[in-house]
């Protein structure tokens, strides 16, 4: 059938139409196509080649076993052809291609006989030889150092497509073919687009060879033909040529660069062949031939699929001819002679390998600013001074961004009141002109005060362990316990581990109390972290007084427990600790399953443990660890008066009912707190700081007799820790729990991230297609998306309780972005 002139990927010198009579052009052509072989075979088994033919075949005999080689040794040999030109024989026993294969290279002068059919030569069957022989295309003039590839690192192979003149065809083909390769390697299409002059295509197309980024493979498809002293010439735009002479210099930077193989799938490509062999490149398939599109297409198709599956280019060839020669016998007989591939002796075959698991793992491995960046993010992330500078900021932005969104807990009743002694307390009152240790007389007051405004659960925040320097103030507090007991108030007192891991709490010598009047728990604490159990029997301060809160406040909870009082001789801790544990084991009530509810929040989580005992002391982690939610202003968690208000007659009328209050009395700020007269107060988190500016530390209980104004509690300078045991309380009631996530895990992550979006970028827009327009808006894009997820982040923190670092992995993320994002984008 008559086909258009244009579907032939080469140069039509004329075209016309003329009246045929009826031939089977078909049959013809098999015939023509069968003569040709029967001749060619013919002259090849001229007695004149049987030396050649002889020592050929025995090389097959005595190549060394698969998977060995031996010193490079090189025979050659001239074939004459009956017009006195030759053909150079290279029998290369070097190269081991594989178990029973051997390769023969041939060249051949003049470049008629490079037209014959070489691939097809029956060599070895009529001396049975014992291994295969694949014939290879050389030339006879190669540069010695063309099989020699510079090692370039890149994660996945480099593919650049040159699509040249169009007319009359269609590369829609081509471009799907090469394309199934995208997850195997990075490909990139050039080629003329309307509107450019010849002299832009042309800068367009070897600007693109010699990229400084290199490419593993060049392809090229359209039409192109033979010429003289030019080493053939490529169709780039409509009318416009270019040939491999011009393009030379930039093929050899790109070979520089790492370029190994080329594969021009247009017509008539001997001249290109052998010119590019010339200059130094070690492998390339050209058709040698005029070549329909149809038949191109089919076979690149057939070879790109043979890539993917990880065959060397030679392999690839000899498949995509084999499909042609059985799928294609019928419309294009004889399309599988025309592919050749010209080779370099000791070029070792391109080949894309698939990806094991181990490779897409290598794949992973960072480039060297890549590694810089994240060394430096992990490292930052794994330090502690810096964990804690980030969390301390971040719950500054959270407290920001609760009082923007209206998302501020309610004040109206916190279930702690803190009695704060603060300085005006030490100043005004003559018994704690030395505060440290506390005037015990004192405390006797506060608690028979607190306890006749109602209190039933009472903690003192002091370590009581040594002997009071008048007897009298410890029989005052003696008296004051008693009272309370006597009135079923639940007194838990401060302690301390010793040096061998004792508790270290109220001094037995000074019979202040009776293991069964009250209760002591350990009052240690890491400012910013809840201080949870560490067995079940373990009663951290702030965890016991929640526990006594919920349970005088349901009679279901408070029913089974065993009650302060001066007549049973038990340890109360102990009994209340396994009364509640029995509770929450078998909860039968709602209330008794809100208290297993708290006591399994209470427990640290294995990871935590792991990962604190696991690393340096100076390095130590907290994964996964629960925090201090600061976030949420003082008000919210408690109501604070000051001691001193307490013990004024004019003022502590003033203080409501403290049934259903858990009162704490604590250090409010003075200098000397603490057991090394300095350790109860803690630098001021900026997120308490930023609610300070907001909000006045005034008490909500009693106001000043003259001025009817709030009184002034406690300091705005530091943090008492007694406030940090508040927050606590406040948070096993409520059930509030803010797990911090590793700011390394979360780095890692958005590294991984990073890495997996850059590699998208680059499949999804190419070099050949990346304009400005697209970089500004993917940019903007993805700085709305960085914006968006800072907003579910500070959001995720107040409905879930999860803490994640944002700025280290937000950075991070965009470095591997700008990677791509500040590549130089292509005119528009």
């Amino acid at each position: 059938s008559h086909q258009a002139p244009d579907s032939l990927r080469g140069k039509v010198v004329g075209s016309g139409h003329v009246a045929l009579p009826p031939t089977d052009w078909h049959e013809m052509l098999v015939q023509a196509e069968t003569a040709l072989t029967y001749e060619f075979q013919r002259w090849l088994r001229h007695g004149d080649l049987f030396d050649i033919r002889a020592a050929i075949a025995n090389a097959t005999v005595t190549q060394p076993p698969s998977g060995h080689t031996t010193p490079s040794s090189e025979e050659r040999t001239n074939i004459p052809d009956h017009h006195g030109s030759n053909i150079g024989s290279h029998n290369q026993q070097s190269r081991i291609l594989g178990k029973g294969q051997t390769r023969l290279f041939l060249s051949c002068r003049p470049l008629a006989l490079a037209r014959f059919p070489w691939e097809a030569w029956e060599l070895g069957t009529e001396f049975s030889a014992t291994r295969a022989i694949q014939i290879v295309r050389s030339t006879l003039t190669i540069q010695s150092s063309s099989g020699a590839v510079v090692k370039h690192h890149r994660r996945r192979p480099r593919i650049l497509v040159i699509l040249g003149d169009s007319t009359g065809l269609n590369f829609q083909g081509d471009r799907e073919a090469v394309q199934t390769l995208d997850k195997l390697a990075e490909i990139q299409f050039k080629g003329w687009q309307p509107g450019q002059s010849p002299q832009e295509v042309r800068k367009t197309i070897c600007e693109a060879i010699a990229d400084e980024d290199g490419w593993d493979a060049l392809l090229f498809a359209g039409h192109s033909d033979e010429k003289d002293l030019m080493g053939g010439q490529l169709a780039i735009a409509p009318k416009v040529f270019m040939s491999i002479k011009e393009m030379s210099s930039y093929l050899a930077i790109a070979k520089r660069h790492g370029l190994q193989f080329a594969l021009f799938n247009s017509c008539s490509g001997l001249d290109i062949a052998e010119s590019l062999i010339g200059i130094g490149l070690s492998q390339v398939i050209v058709m040698r031939e005029p070549i329909h599109n149809r038949v191109a297409q089919s076979f690149i198709r057939q070879f790109m699929q043979c890539l993917a599956q990880g065959m060397d280019v030679q392999a690839g060839m000899m498949a995509a001819c084999q499909t042609l020669k059985l799928d294609q016998q019928f419309t294009y007989p004889s399309a599988h002679l025309v592919p050749s591939l010209f080779c370099h002796p000791h070029a070792r075959l391109f080949r894309i390998p698939k990806r094991s698991l181990r490779q897409r793992l290598q794949a992973l491995v960072p480039l060297r600013y890549e590694a810089i960046a994240l060394t430096t993010c992990l490292g930052l992330s794994l330090l502690p001074m810096a964990q804690s500078f980030g969390v301390n900021q971040r719950l500054w932005t959270q407290s920001v961004y609760r009082q923007l969104t209206g998302q501020v807990p309610s004040a109206d009743s916190p279930p702690v009141v803190l009695v704060q002694i603060d300085r005006k307390s030490t100043n005004d009152d003559r018994r704690l002109h030395i505060p440290n240790p506390i005037d015990r007389s004192y405390l006797a007051d506060l608690v028979q005060q607190l306890t006749s405004h109602g209190a039933s659960v009472i903690g003192v925040d002091y370590l009581l362990d040594g002997q009071a320097g008048d007897m009298a103030n410890d029989e005052a507090l003696r008296e004051a316990i008693i009272q309370a007991v006597d009135q079923n108030v639940w007194l838990v007192f401060g302690s301390i581990f010793g040096e061998q891991n004792e508790t270290v709490g109220l001094n037995r010598d000074s019979q202040l109390a009776e293991p069964g009047w009250v209760m002591e728990s350990h009052i240690y604490m890491e400012l910013g972290y809840m201080t949870l159990q560490a067995s079940r029997d373990d009663a951290p301060f702030a965890y016991l007084l929640s526990l006594l809160h919920h349970g005088t406040q349901h009679n279901d909870i408070g029913a089974n427990l065993q009650r302060p009082s001066r007549i049973h001789k038990i340890d109360l801790r102990n009994q209340f600790i396994s009364q509640i544990n029995a509770l929450a084991d078998q909860p039968q009530t709602p209330n008794q399953q809100k208290l297993s509810a708290i006591q399994g929040r209470s427990h640290f989580a294995p990871i935590t443990l792991w990962s604190y005992e696991k690393f340096p002391p100076w390095l130590r982690q907290k994964w996964f660890a629960q925090l201090v939610d600061f976030s949420i202003p003082p008000d919210a968690i408690y109501k604070r008066v000051p001691a001193w208000a307490v013990l004024d007659p004019t003022i502590t009328q003033q203080i409501p009912d403290l049934a259903g209050k858990t009162v704490m009395i604590v250090p409010g700020g003075y200098h000397q707190a603490g057991i090394d007269e300095t350790s109860d107060n803690a630098p001021l988190p900026a997120a308490t700081k930023y609610w300070y500016s907001k909000f006045p530390i005034a008490s909500p209980l009693v106001n000043d007799p003259a001025t009817g104004t709030p009184i002034f509690s406690g300091t705005s300078e530091r943090l008492p820790k007694g406030e940090a045991h508040a927050y606590m309380v406040h948070h096993f009631l409520t059930q509030r729990t803010v797990v911090h996530v590793p700011d390394s895990w979360v780095v890692a992550i958005a590294a991984l991230c990073g890495y997996f979006t850059a590699q998208w970028l680059l499949s999804a827009y190419p070099r050949d297609q990346w304009t400005q327009t697209q970089r500004r808006n993917l940019t903007l894009s993805f700085a709305g998306l960085t914006g968006l997820s800072g907003v579910v982040n500070l959001q995720l923190y107040i409905s879930a309780g999860i803490l994640l670092s944002w700025t280290l992995p937000t950075l991070l993320f965009w470095m591997y972005l700008l990677r791509v994002l500040r590549r130089k984008p292509h005119a528009e």
